[in-house]
């Protein structure tokens, strides 16, 4: 990414060029994915919704969805007050003078042998002699006795040429980007990436308010199921298809009744797709987990109230 002037002191830059946060969702601790398989579990503590969630346990018609979009804000928050709090004071000696963070962008299309596919887009703005502090402190870094600068350009840049090509400054972005990677190396920050990973999961699972603990059966009868709402309530949301799951003997009967007259046309319902704005899901489901559950998928796939039912069975 190029700044629209070349003498600026406005940077374009990500956090793959200089690595001062990780937003990568895909199969990493910070993916929506796995806080909705991993929510309810009893060694997840997310807060969020928990007592909605314990409060229905036994119900297996419930699941957990987080909507992404609203997450994906409240991390870009997270990386605004990290850096905020963690970077800039920290970096201002070595020219920098503030950092606006822009956006998380991800890929049209994920690359699956890779976990950090999205990245963080921010600018950095560098105080106007930020070249000669930028000249200084590569002399230190490359006169230093430590060997931590060459080790860590040895494994990150497999290159022995990384001041030089900095001083050159053809590609300014780049260079930028290596140089401030080498002084967060010079603080003993170079792991502050990962610092805010653990920072970024520890508040979603306290405090997102992403997530919505949702019931299968009142999305197909149009119920209103937003469970972020102060009022909201299962139990006020009656549904014959509930009440009858939950009566052994009327559901035992009604089963049998149906296969007598109908067969077993349930067979083969083991899921039923989730809803999203009125359109099946190809990516959440609710697995039936027995026979009774199928006969219920069945009946509201097809549309069929359970007064259908009956009257199928008489």
């Amino acid at each position: 990414m190029k700044t629209n002037n070349s003498d600026s002191n406005v940077f374009e830059l990500n956090d793959t060029l200089w690595p001062i946060v990780r937003v990568a969702t895909h199969n990493t601790v910070l993916d929506p994915i796995k806080f909705e398989e991993e929510y309810g579990e009893e060694e997840c503590q997310c807060a969020c919704e928990k007592s909605l969630w314990n409060s229905h346990k036994d119900n297996p018609f419930r699941y957990f969805r987080v909507d992404h979009e609203k997450w994906n804000n409240e991390l870009l928050k997270l990386t605004s007050d990290f850096i905020n709090e963690n970077v800039i004071e920290k970096m201002k000696p070595y020219g920098v003078e503030s950092i606006q963070v822009h956006s998380i962008h991800s890929p049209e299309f994920f690359d699956y042998w890779r976990d950090d596919n999205d990245e963080l887009r921010f600018s950095v703005v560098m105080s106007s002699d930020f070249r000669k502090r930028m000249d200084l402190y590569l002399n230190k870094f490359r006169e230093s006795d430590d060997e931590k600068y060459s080790s860590y350009i040895e494994e990150h840049f497999h290159t022995y040429h990384l001041y030089s090509q900095i001083e050159d400054f053809k590609n300014p972005e780049i260079c930028i980007g290596a140089y401030l990677t080498l002084c967060l190396v010079d603080m003993d920050m170079s792991d502050v990436a990962e610092d805010f990973i653990e920072y970024a999961h520890d508040w979603l699972c306290d405090n997102s308010t992403a997530g919505a603990v949702r019931n299968i059966l009142l999305e197909y009868t149009g119920v209103d199921i937003d469970s972020n709402n102060e009022d909201f309530s299962f139990e006020e949301c009656f549904n014959d298809f509930l009440e009858l799951y939950n009566d052994d003997f009327a559901i035992w009967k009604l089963y049998h009744d149906l296969w007598e007259h109908i067969g077993l046309v349930w067979r083969g319902y083991d899921a039923l797709e989730c809803l999203e704005n009125g359109n099946k899901s190809i990516n959440h489901c609710i697995v039936a987990k027995n026979d009774a559950m199928r006969m219920i998928f069945w009946a509201i796939d097809n549309d069929y109230s359970l007064e259908d039912l009956k009257a199928m069975a008489a």
